[in-house]
């Protein structure tokens, strides 16, 4: 069985509609991708389990220093105290790159791989890549891939 962490950051990934039809950050994202994954045809889909961060609410448009000071701070709590053979980082596209950039070097002696992981619609759209995105990167790390910082992204339909 491979344990996997998910830290929530933010993003378009971890948008919903409300009821207004607006998108707002939501806490539902961590329970939609992980049972999206879980009722998938993935050979792991039955030999993977989840625990889920508290969601940091960001926009990643509004990504700081101090934005990715949490992440690490979050990271270094889960990971200090669970062994984990994976993290996934739910975070929004507009500054994935450099979020990745940085992890790449502060998370250089990491002993498990991270995948960063975003989404072009909300997870309630129907064109959406952000459960083909996670399901990558769970599929990755069940594979074994080696620990590194990683950003998983199939095209969206």
């Amino acid at each position: 069985m491979n344990k996997i962490l998910l830290i929530l950051v933010g993003g378009t990934i971890c948008t919903s509609l409300n009821k207004e039809g607006n998108l707002s950050v939501s806490d539902q994202a961590g329970v939609l991708l992980t049972s999206k994954f879980l009722q998938s045809d993935s050979p792991y889909a039955g030999r993977v389990s989840f625990d889920v961060t508290e969601n940091l609410h960001l926009l990643s448009e509004n990504m700081t220093i101090g934005n990715w000071n949490r992440i690490l701070a979050v990271y270094g709590k889960y990971t200090g105290a669970k062994e984990y053979d994976g993290v996934v980082i739910a975070h929004g596209t507009d500054t994935l790159a450099y979020s990745a950039a940085l992890l790449s070097m502060v998370l250089s002696d990491t002993n498990v791989p991270v995948m960063l992981v975003s989404a072009n619609e909300n997870l309630q759209s129907s064109t959406t890549n952000g459960n083909d995105n996670f399901r990558a990167a769970v599929e990755c790390i069940c594979e074994g891939i080696v620990p590194n910082v990683y950003v998983t992204f199939v095209a969206p339909l």
